[in-house]
């Protein structure tokens, strides 16, 4: 199993925020970003949107159903991540 690591998680959040930017979802929201959490600390990964001009603590829950749940492990959260991508993937370009 490899190991998953901050940029990484980054990258998948750029990648599913492209894709839905290419197929008209969300359209309001400038970009995607995620919460890094801690399972140490007892602090969820999270994904967000943003409106133009807002920061991160004035975020709009997207995907996820669950205030942006990801997990509480990078694991989790790039497993959730990847099912969000794939998810994308099987959305009919416009």
């Amino acid at each position: 199993m490899m190991r998953i690591t901050k940029d990484q998680l980054s990258g998948l959040v750029a990648q599913i925020d492209s894709t839905r930017k290419a197929l008209g979802i969300d359209q309001e929201l400038v970009s995607y970003q995620i919460d890094m959490g801690s399972a140490t600390n007892g602090i969820a990964y999270r994904i967000y949107g943003l409106r133009e001009g807002e920061t991160g603590h004035a975020h709009v829950d997207v995907c996820s159903g669950d205030r942006g749940y990801l997990g509480m492990t990078k694991r989790e959260a790039w497993d959730k991540l990847q099912t969000i991508k794939t998810a994308l993937s099987a959305v009919p370009k416009p």
